[in-house]
This record gives structure tokens, sequence and C-alpha cells, in this order.
């Protein structure tokens, strides 16, 4: 009916405008990157509050976002997710995950 597009309508539109609620991620932590970041934090406390670069153990690479507002979107999320991991081997084949990353933003 007219009622329930409007309805579905004024509901798309308000979740539209809010924030994401919850992040897909991928942790960077080889002892590497680990190691050399900490390096970075160490030089940068000489010039600036080292609490503005990431402490190691914290850093990712965003995957996405989602705006999930009940336990059963989060569920069908969590669910979905968990449907997906046991493809990961067969898509990277034994290969190293590699990317490009630019546009480097810090989200609070």
């Amino acid at each position: 009916s007219s009622l329930e597009i409007r309805i579905d309508s004024i509901i798309s539109s308000a979740r539209k405008r809010e924030k994401p609620t919850h992040f897909i991620s991928i942790p960077i932590c080889s002892d590497e990157i680990s190691s050399n970041l900490q390096k970075f934090r160490e030089l940068c406390s000489k010039l600036v509050d080292p609490n503005l670069v990431q402490i190691p153990s914290k850093l990712h690479m965003t995957m996405g976002v989602l705006k999930l507002f009940s336990e059963t979107e989060i569920k069908k999320a969590v669910d979905a997710l968990n449907s997906f991991a046991p493809k990961i081997p067969y898509i990277l084949r034994g290969k190293p995950l590699r990317g490009c990353m630019k546009n480097f933003r810090n989200y609070e």
C-alpha cells in the first residue's frame, strides 16, 4: 500500500542520516610494521604529542562500515561474515593479501 511505501521511505531516509555503528577491519600486525610504527612514534614524540600517532596494537585497515540498529541486524551481519570466512583461503589461494592504501583518515 502507499502507506507502507511512505513508512519505508521515512525509515530509509532516517537510516541514511545516521552515522555508522560498526566497522569491519583487518588488523595490521606484522612484527616489521609494529616495530617501524613504534620507532615512528618515538621520533614524533620529540615534536608532537605521541598520542597523535596510533599505537601498533590498534593499527588496522577498515574494510567497510555498517549501520546496524537492532540485534536482528547485528546477527544477520555476523552470520553473513561467518558464512564468508571459509571462502577466504580459496579467494587468496595461499597468496598474501596485497593492496594499495590511500586517503588515510583518523576516525573518532
